[in-house]
């Protein structure tokens, strides 16, 4: 996998709480700020444009990183230099996803979720449609076991192709339900 992440808009809500929704690799929960997002019975689109990758490393409670839109190995961003032995850069990923008509950012560094993603990356090229967003669908977790611990792979399924809704572009932030209700 090409490194695929930036954080966009830190600190925004949107109008249903928090801006960012978190798959926890270790328990293979999905979360939105404190509450839990039952994601399999979501409609989920993933807005391809908005795909970022790259590194990350958290300093001072706030996320370092180093991304980029361009996912071809030309793109590649080399790794920074991990100038501190406790705090240091992890391949990363970030993508815009419309749940249930609410936009939400999703990165992570772990390997579990970053496997997921490649996985979701890979059935979405497989037959990209031309200004439309991926619908798909949540199905589960497989756990998986790396050396000394366990994480959790999110597993997706493509369900079809819908419309872009109008106000998907990617520095609107916020409820997309209308355009595509």
């Amino acid at each position: 996998m090409s490194a695929l992440f930036s954080f966009t808009s830190e600190g925004q809500e949107n109008q249903g709480g928090s801006l960012f929704i978190k798959f926890d690799a270790r328990s293979g929960f999905w979360t939105s700020g404190e509450d839990p997002v039952d994601m399999k019975k979501a409609t989920v689109l993933v807005d391809m444009e908005t795909m970022q990758t790259g590194w990350m490393r958290w300093q001072n409670g706030q996320p370092e990183r180093e991304m980029t839109h361009d996912l071809s190995p030309a793109g590649k961003i080399i790794k920074p230099e991990d100038d501190d032995p406790d705090n240091k850069w992890k391949m990363a990923f970030e993508v815009d996803l419309i749940v249930d008509g609410e936009r939400k950012v999703w990165s992570s560094t772990a390997t579990g979720v970053l496997m997921g993603v490649n996985d979701l990356w890979t059935l979405i090229n497989a037959n990209p449609q031309a200004g439309k967003l991926p619908q798909v669908k949540y199905t589960g977790a497989t756990k998986k076991i790396f050396g000394k611990g366990q994480s959790h792979t999110p597993n997706f399924e493509l369900v079809g192709w819908v419309d872009r809704p109008a106000s998907s572009d990617s520095d609107d932030v916020g409820t997309v339900a209308d355009d595509f209700n």
